[in-house]
């Protein structure tokens, strides 16, 4: 399989070029799914700083960060349509760079919940998480308190804690 990274909010019609990025990512699934492969889409904001893109997070309150990423999701889901869609992971990275309190277990199960709420999956599975440096509360209130159907956990760095981490997720 192929893991891609789509960055929010490249792929809403407001967003400049937003066409032509939807038919970049058009043509990567066409070739991940031409070869047999399964597709993995991570949805994560763009990162200012870390990217030539000009966003701009200001504004952004929880619900409207998780209508506005739904409808990315469901761009996502309905022309690229991956195996996996992660829409929320290093809740402690999304908090950084969103300016959203991200980084607790109520909001994460709150935005979540949010996105998924009128999302039209199809056949794609739909995930969020944390990373292993971060304790499992959040990826514990995401599994109880929301329909995904995985975790996803990014396991960095590879540590003791991270393990022992990793260990109360499962």
């Amino acid at each position: 399989g192929v893991t891609v990274e789509i960055g929010f909010p490249m792929l809403l019609p407001s967003f400049a070029n937003s066409p032509g990025y939807l038919s970049f990512y058009e043509q990567v699934a066409a070739s991940v799914h031409r070869r047999g492969m399964q597709l993995d889409v991570e949805e994560n904001p763009a990162f200012p700083g870390f990217t030539a893109l000009a966003v701009d997070y200001s504004g952004l309150t929880l619900a409207s960060y998780a209508a506005e990423q739904a409808q990315e999701a469901q761009t996502i889901i309905d022309e690229l349509p991956p195996t996996y869609l992660t829409i929320l992971d290093e809740t402690d990275t999304f908090a950084l760079h969103l300016h959203l309190p991200l980084n607790n277990p109520q909001a994460a199960v709150q935005v979540v919940n949010l996105e998924l709420g009128g999302l039209r999956r199809g056949h794609t599975k739909v995930g969020a998480g944390t990373g292993t440096w971060m304790n499992s509360a959040i990826d514990q209130a995401l599994v109880a308190q929301t329909p995904i159907d995985y975790l996803s956990v990014h396991v960095y760095p590879v540590d003791a804690q991270s393990l022992d981490n990793l260990d109360a997720d499962t």
